[in-house]
C-alpha cells in the first residue's frame, strides 16, 4: 500500500458529466439511486 494508493482510497471521486452528456448525446442507462439500490441488493 503506498501513500497515494491510500489517498485514492479515501478519496470521494466524482466526476461532472455535463460536458460529456451535452458532446455526446449521452445518458446514463442507470440512474445513481437505481444503481445504489443494485449494489445494495447484491450486497444483502
Amino acid at each position: 500500500m503506498t501513500r497515494f494508493l491510500a489517498e485514492q482510497l479515501s478519496t470521494a471521486h466524482w466526476f461532472d458529466q455535463r460536458r460529456t452528456r451535452a458532446d455526446l448525446r449521452w445518458t446514463p442507462a442507470v440512474t445513481l439511486d437505481e444503481g445504489f439500490a443494485r449494489l445494495a441488493a447484491s450486497y444483502r
